[in-house]
Order: C-alpha cells, then structure tokens, then sequence
C-alpha cells in the first residue's frame, strides 16, 4: 500500500496536550472565523481566499516582497529572533528526528527534503548531520548560493549537498521521470505562505512508499486563523491543519509541541 504520512509539531505555548486521537475526526468540513493584522474580520476560511482569488488580498507576490528585503543570515530567516529561536528549535529539531529513527517511523536516513530551506539553517544543523543527501527547495536564488556555500565550507556537510531547486513551494512538482524519493520531507516555519488548496495539492505530491513528512509551524491560541497582512501569511489553529493533512490523504503519526521558547513570543 501507499504510504502517506505526516508527523506534526507545533509551536504554540498554550497547548501541549496535543492528541492523536483528534487526527481521527472527521475535519474535512472544517471552518473557523479569523482576522488579520489590519483589523479586517473573516467570517469562514472560504470567505479569506475569495479575497485572495479575487484580488482584495494579495497573496505570493507579497510574501516574495517581504523576503526579498530579509538579510542572508540565520537572523534574517528568524525575523530578528535568532538569540531566543535557534537553539531551542535545532535541539528539539533534533531530538524528534532521532526518536522518529529509534521509532522505526522513519525508515532509512538515505535523503531528505528541506521545504522553504532559506539559506539552510535547518539542513545544515538538523538534516545533514544525519542524512546521506539534504536537498533543499527554496524561491530565492540568493539564499541558496548562501545555502551552498555554508554547507562547502564544512568537510563534513559538503558531500551531503543534495540538489537545489530554485522554486516557489506552490509551484514545485518533482520531476515525473525518475522521481525523487525522499526518506523526509521536512516543511518548517513556510506553511504560512501557502493557501489552503495549494498546501493539500502540494503535500499529496509526498505520498510515496516510506516518505515522513514533518510539518512545524506556529498555531494560533484558539480555534481561528490570524492572517499578516505585512507578509501574507496565515496562522492556523490546531484544527485547522488536521482538517488540510486530512483532505491531503495523510495519515498522522504524532504531534508535538515545541518547548523552552518564549512565551511572549506568540
């Protein structure tokens, strides 16, 4: 049989009971009512991408904007929050990867896949000193040569560079010859610049025999979404990510909760 999997973590300081008994609920008419930044209300999840299909909401154009103007540096990848983020985050990174191993749900540490790899903070210190070969998949060209040329400088990452895909998320299709397995498939801090459709269509897309997907992004506090109008992302609720790996065919494995990060933070 296909397998299709996601093991799921979030960042959210109010909930660490996450259970996988919701996984099993039938969420794919899933609502809630959300708001953003400029103090615009949406009544239903439908009614934030009609604004977006319409042209009321900008959507990827804006978020490209936004990254543009980021600095190439661990820093810059972290919106200025890299003394109270990095750590935390490569260490517990790190420990659920191992654990992931020891489980037996991941199966082989032959490749991975970094979604939205910026200039590969996550492959270099999470992927790479474990995987044979860490591609990474990224929309800006400058962030990848930066990507490359950290991993080169280091003897024991520099055989692990996989490939490179200059690529917007919602636009990557794996080549259909010889398509890539990936042991892992790691998708972390960019589900927020996906629509709700795009994210399913390109999740489903990772549903070969012995793929892990490990989706860590932050939540909202309740059940709404909060949309940023500075960058056009949207931050979903617990819920609301169950109801998209649902409609994506995915089974769920586990759910995790980031610790020892600030809770002034969110």
């Amino acid at each position: 049989s296909r397998c299709k999997s996601v093991c799921y973590c979030g960042v959210e300081h109010q909930r660490s009971d996450f259970t996988r008994n919701e996984g099993h609920k039938l969420l794919c008419g899933y609502d809630c009512s959300g708001r953003s930044s400029s103090d615009k209300a949406y009544s239903s999840i439908k009614q934030l991408w009609e604004s977006v299909t319409c042209g009321e909401l900008v959507w990827y154009p804006k978020t490209q904007e936004y990254w543009k103007a980021a600095p190439a540096t661990v820093d810059g990848m972290l919106g200025g929050l890299a003394n109270v983020v990095d750590e935390a985050d490569i260490a517990d990174s790190t420990k659920l990867i191992k654990s992931l191993i020891s489980a037996h749900i991941i199966s082989n540490t032959k490749s991975a896949l970094d979604v939205g790899a910026g200039i590969g903070r996550v492959t270099r210190f999470v992927l790479a000193p474990t995987f044979s070969k860490v591609d990474l998949l990224e929309q800006s060209a400058q962030y990848l040569e930066k990507a490359k040329s950290l991993m080169l400088e280091d003897p024991a990452l520099s055989e692990r560079l996989g490939e490179l895909h200059c690529c917007p998320m919602q636009k990557f299709t794996p080549a259909s010859e010889n398509k890539p397995h990936w042991s892992l498939v790691w998708i972390q801090w960019v589900c927020i610049y996906f629509t709700d459709e795009d994210f399913i269509r390109f999740l489903r897309q990772f549903n070969q025999p012995g793929t892990v997907i490990v989706v860590k992004d932050n939540l909202t506090r309740d059940n709404t979404f909060f949309v940023d109008a500075t960058d056009s992302s949207v931050m979903r609720s617990h819920l609301h990510y169950l109801s998209l790996f649902q409609q994506a065919g995915l089974k769920l494995l586990q759910t995790h909760a980031q610790p020892d990060l600030p809770k002034e933070l969110f």
